[in-house]
C-alpha cells in the first residue's frame, strides 16, 4: 500500500509539474514576450506571419503580410538568444500592385531575472539588434509576467529606435524615428495544451524624435495550443481608434517547433 501510494503521489506531482512547465514555456501571446527562457541546449524554430489590412483614410486598397524566421537557443538557466534569419514582407496596393521587400536580419537577447511562478513578479530584460540594406534598429523591452494557478498576466514596455532609407552620395539610414509601446496580456489555461486570452496594445510613434504622433490602440483575443514538440498561437487585433494611414486590423500567427 505504501509503495502504491508513493507511485500514485509521484505521478500526480509529475503531472502537475508538466502542466506548469507547459504553461510557462508556451507562447500564450504573439505580441507580448514572456519572461521564461529555454533551458541550456534547447533550440526552437518559430515562424511568424502577420497580416495587416484596411488602412484608415486610404483608398489605395492596401494590405500587407510580414514574415519572420527565427531560431531561439537556450544558453544558460537564465539567458537565451535568438537569430532572425530574415524579416520580409509582401505589400499589395491598387497603385503599385504586389511588392516583396526584404527588411532585416536580427539578433535577440533575453535575460531572466525573476520567475513568474515562484517569485512575486517575473521579470526579464530584452534587447534586439536589427540590420538590413535600408534599415537599422535597436529595441529594448522590460518584460513582466505573473502566473497564478491557471492564469497568466503579462506586461511589456517597449522602446525602439530606427534609422531607415538610403540618401544621396551613398548615405545610409538617413531617416530616424522611434516608438514607445505598452503591451498588456491575460491568458487562462483551459487544459494543459490549450489557453485562451487577450492582448491590448498601445503604440506611440516618435517621428524624427521630435514629439510623438497619435497613439494607436489595438485589442483582441489570443488562442494558443501546444502539441508534442510544437505549438501555435494566434492573435487577432482590432484598431480601437482611427489613425490616418494605419491599418485597422492585424492577424498574427506564430508556429513553433522544438528541437
Amino acid at each position: 500500500m505504501t509503495l502504491h501510494f508513493s507511485v500514485r503521489l509521484l505521478a500526480v506531482l509529475a503531472a502537475f509539474l508538466i502542466t506548469r512547465i507547459g504553461l510557462a514555456d508556451q507562447g500564450m501571446w504573439t505580441y507580448l514576450k514572456t519572461v521564461n527562457v529555454h533551458a541550456p541546449g534547447e533550440v526552437e524554430y518559430e515562424q511568424y506571419v502577420t497580416a495587416k489590412w484596411d488602412y484608415d483614410d486610404d483608398d489605395d486598397g492596401k494590405s500587407r503580410f510580414d514574415f519572420r524566421h527565427e531560431f531561439e537557443f537556450g544558453i544558460t538557466d537564465n539567458f537565451q538568444m535568438a537569430v532572425y534569419l530574415a524579416d520580409w514582407r509582401v505589400k499589395t496596393s491598387d497603385s503599385d500592385g504586389t511588392v516583396t521587400e526584404f527588411r532585416t536580419s536580427a539578433l535577440e537577447f533575453k535575460y531572466k531575472v525573476s520567475d513568474p511562478v515562484t517569485d512575486a513578479v517575473g521579470f526579464a530584460a530584452y534587447g534586439e539588434f536589427k540590420i538590413g540594406s535600408e534599415k537599422f534598429a535597436l529595441e529594448a523591452k522590460a518584460l513582466f509576467q505573473k502566473t497564478i494557478a491557471k492564469w497568466n498576466f503579462g506586461y511589456n514596455f517597449v522602446l525602439e529606435a530606427e534609422w531607415e532609407d538610403n540618401g544621396p552620395n551613398g548615405a545610409r539610414y538617413v531617416n530616424s524615428k522611434g516608438k514607445i509601446a505598452n503591451y498588456l496580456g491575460v491568458a487562462y489555461q483551459l487544459v494543459p495544451s490549450f489557453s485562451i486570452g487577450a492582448e491590448i496594445l498601445a503604440i506611440t510613434p516618435i517621428p524624427d524624435w521630435a514629439g510623438t504622433a497619435t497613439t494607436r490602440f489595438y485589442a483582441g483575443p489570443a488562442l494558443s495550443y501546444r502539441g508534442r514538440g510544437w505549438h501555435i498561437t494566434t492573435t487577432f487585433e482590432v484598431g480601437l481608434n482611427r489613425v490616418p494611414g494605419v491599418e485597422r486590423f492585424q492577424l498574427r500567427t506564430i508556429f513553433g517547433i522544438d528541437f
